[in-house]
Order: structure tokens, then sequence, then C-alpha cells
């Protein structure tokens, strides 16, 4: 009687410890399967007023960690390309792939960078004298005098080009900030692309295995979604950058080429950089004659609109296309929320958020897999 009351205990408790897992995972699975309305739901509400607040709280970090991705997936992708031409290992593959880059980007510096270096220094010393030249024509004119004559404090109705210095100094001071920003970004993609399936894992890693399928296949798409942007975005940027400089050697403009790489670097910001990057321009070409500042306006009207309505809608017709009113909503609430650098990146994110939507709401929560991605495959 005694064995066989200390064998049932016994085996119970064995029984219970060897089937504990199995019974866990069943409840989970019977969890999953009925998460699709409340639970779902509310877990996709604390994530991202989670996400919301972390952003919010350490904007500046959070936008430099996803330059890092963006820069790590890009990375991983020519990995992959030149793995696949070359038959290497990946790691080898991409080793290859950054010295040719580097190579390229050196060869590069050292022939195009004293001439834009001159440039640079010549143009910031243009600057501000072509504001003065502005100013003193704008009080000569007649509308101008009449202007002046009829507001108080006159003296202050346009600023010196003293001031000019002290903000392009601020933008100099900015600009730091971002280089320092994009040598983070950098260090973080190069580490991120040497071995993407260990970081991918160890993400998939924190969902449930029955979950865990669909969040690789997520993080799939959401890399594809933002190479093929970085791609698009630097065929543009390339193209802007041409066709800038030929038209401004053709008009006579000086310093055709920093004002190049401005325009090409600032079409990296869709809607606004176009925009800034026409101001130092137009100034300079007003100064010339109004008539050559109105041909300069003119360029840059055209080159946006050859980005705009010909080269990004062919680009993207074979990589991701966005909406022109969530890239503008992203800019505003972005740059809201991070300034400028939310600004910088508000498009791409724009696109994770979008994938994001697709993929685990439209698709998974309301189930209509139907609907199309931004990205094409």
């Amino acid at each position: 009687m005694n064995s066989s009351g200390g064998t049932e205990p016994g085996c119970r408790s064995g029984q219970l410890t060897r089937s504990a897992p199995d019974e866990w995972g069943r409840l989970f699975m019977d969890a999953n399967s009925s998460i699709t309305s409340f639970q779902l739901r509310l877990l996709a509400v604390v994530l991202v007023v989670c996400v919301g607040l972390l952003f919010w709280a350490a904007a500046s970090a959070v936008l430099v960690v996803f330059m890092g991705v963006l820069l790590g997936s890009v990375f991983t992708g020519g990995g992959h390309i030149v793995q696949r031409f070359t038959r290497l290992s990946y790691r080898w593959s991409f080793g290859l792939m950054m010295l040719v880059l580097v190579v390229t980007v050196t060869i590069s510096l050292y022939f195009l960078a004293p001439t834009a270096a001159e440039q640079m220094h010549s143009l910031r010393e243009e600057l501000p004298a072509a504001w003065e030249k502005l100013q003193e024509r704008f009080v000569q004119s007649r509308w101008g005098g009449w202007v002046v004559d009829h507001s108080e404090g006159s003296s202050n109705l346009m600023p010196e080009g003293r001031t000019l210095m002290y903000g392009a100094a601020g933008v100099f001071t900015t600009s730091i900030g971002v280089f320092t920003a994009f040598v983070a970004a950098l260090f973080i993609g190069i580490f991120l692309a040497i071995e993407p399936a260990m970081y991918v894992t160890g993400v998939v890693l924190l969902f449930p295995q029955a979950r865990r399928a669909r969040v690789r296949e997520v993080l799939h798409q959401l890399g594809h979604v933002l190479r093929q942007w970085f791609f698009a975005k630097s065929v543009s940027m390339a193209i802007v950058g041409v066709l800038t400089g030929v038209g401004l050697a053709l008009l006579g403009i000086p310093l055709p080429v920093p004002l190049a790489i401005l325009a090409s670097l600032l079409t990296f910001i869709p809607n606004v950089g176009p925009v800034i990057a026409a101001v130092p321009a137009v100034l300079l070409g007003v100064v010339e004659t109004p008539q050559t500042g109105a041909y300069v306006a003119l360029l840059y009207v055209g080159v946006q609109a050859v980005e705009s309505y010909g080269i990004t809608p062919f680009v993207e017709r074979e990589t991701v296309s966005l909406p022109p009113a969530v890239t503008l909503t992203a800019q505003l609430v972005f740059g809201l929320i991070a300034g400028f650098a939310g600004v910088i990146v508000a498009t791409p994110l724009a696109a994770v958020l979008i994938v994001l939507v697709q993929t685990l709401y439209v698709q998974d929560l309301l189930g209509d897999r139907d609907v199309e991605s931004i990205a094409q495959e």
C-alpha cells in the first residue's frame, strides 16, 4: 500500500513535469487563435505607445539607430549581390564590397575634394556679398525705396551679410552634428551587415514560436523596402546633381560644383530639400541680373519637375512607391518630434510604418491578404 501510495504521487509529479511544456504550448496556441480581437489590439496599442514614448524621449538616438539599420540593410543587400556573382561566402563578399566602396570613395574624394572644398569656401564668401548687393539694389529701386521710407526701423528691414554669416555658422555647426550622427549610423550599419542573420534571429527569438516565421517574413519585407527606397533615392540624387551642375554651368553661374552637390544631397529630403537648394543659386543669379536669377529659378523648377514626374515614377515603378500626402505628413510629424533630423528620415520611416500596418494590421489582424505591398519584389 505504501509502495502504491508512494508511487502514485511520484508518477503524477513526473507526468506533470513532462507534460507542462505541452500544456503551456497548447494554452499559448489557443491564446494566439483568440488574439485576433481584443488581445492583439491591446498588444498593438501598447507596442505603439511604448515605441512612441521611446521615440519622444530619445528621438535623436532612435533616428541614428534607424539610419544605421537603413545602411545595414543596404550593405547586406550589396553583400548578397556580390555573393551571387562571385559565389564566395557572405563575409568575403561583404568584405569585397566594402573594399570596392572605400576605394571608390577615396579616389573620388582625391580628385573632387580639392575643387569642391575651394568652391565651397568661395561660396561661403560669395553668398554674404551677393546678399549685400541684393539689399543695395532693393533699397535703390523705386519700390524698395518706398518700402524703406514707409517702414519703421528700416535699417533692420533686411538682415546684413554679417547676420547671414552667423546663420551660415549655425548651419555649419548643425552639419557637423549631422556628420557625426552619420558616422555613428555608418558604424552601426557596418556591424549589422557583418552578421545580419545573428541580429535577425535575435529579434525573432523575442516572439512566440508560433509567430516567428511571420516575424522573419515581416523583417525580410522591411529590409527589402529600405533597400529599394535607398536605391530609388540614390538614382534621383545622382541625376539631379548632374542636371543641376550642367544647367548652372551653361547659365554661367559661378561655383556650379558646390551648388550641384548641395542640390544632390538635399534631394534626399523630398518637398523641402529642393527649395532649400535653390535659394543660394537663385541669389547668385539675381546678383548677376534679375533675368539670370529667373533663369536659375526656372532651371531648378525644371530639374525638380523631371525628378518628380520623370525619374521618381520610373524608378519607383520598380522599387518603392509612397503617396505624396503620406510623405508630407510624415515630414511634418517627425519634424515636430525630432526637428530637422526627423524631416531627413521621415520618408524611410513612413515606408517602414506602412509595411508594418499592411502586414501586421491589414493582413494578419483584418485577414485581408490581397492588399498590395508598397515595394515590388
